[in-house]
């Protein structure tokens, strides 16, 4: 607006006697009107295309908080899942499971396969010397099934009980290790080594 009233009034005081050209004026206001109306166009159509990329970048700002914030509540969650599950085992039943995993590693694939057969089975009966008339886990000699028996019964896995005076032996799996041996003895991870 100053644009428009400035020069000419600075002409029309500066020289105060001469005649005002009204048709140039007329010319200039046309256009100061056209530029102004072009100025006016190009603003009408940049505007919507601002205020649109303004509103993505606000999106997308939002957008990431909500993204962080559910990252967070989902670690919350975690955290509360976590510590409101009860454990898997008592600490009795993890000590035996502990106990019975290591024992199971340092054995082998002979000793799980020997305690598969032994859970089975429920007991075995070992009569004399030679431990005759008792049938074997597929896959291992007698001398075998008797070292993995007894070394299970020296960590705890196998009860190993004598009939005095007849040489019969009956090994069997204490209640105790029952729960423990039906988790660990199916675990392929054990026969890999």
């Amino acid at each position: 607006m100053i644009v428009l009233v400035v020069p000419p009034l600075a002409a029309y005081l500066r020289h105060t006697d001469s005649q005002i050209d009204w048709v140039l004026i007329r010319t200039s206001l046309w256009l100061y009107a056209c530029a102004f109306s072009v100025y006016i166009l190009a603003h009408l159509c940049r505007t919507p295309k601002k205020l649109d990329d303004e509103r993505a970048i606000t999106e997308q700002e939002f957008v990431r908080k909500i993204a962080e914030q559910e990252h967070e509540i989902d670690e919350r969650n975690e955290q509360i899942r976590t510590l409101s599950e009860k454990p898997k085992r008592s600490a009795a039943e993890q000590y035996h499971f502990d106990r019975a995993k290591k024992a199971l590693k340092r054995f082998g694939p002979k000793a799980v396969t020997a305690l598969r057969y032994l859970r089975t089975q429920g007991s075995l009966i070992f009569t004399g010397p030679g431990g005759a008339g008792v049938s074997l886990p597929a896959g291992l000699s007698l001398q075998e099934a008797l070292w993995a028996y007894n070394a299970c019964a020296g960590e705890g896995l196998v009860t190993s009980t004598e009939k005095y005076g007849s040489g019969e032996r009956t090994y069997a799996i204490p209640e105790t290790m029952k729960s423990v041996l039906d988790e660990l003895l199916y675990d392929e991870s054990l026969l890999l080594g």
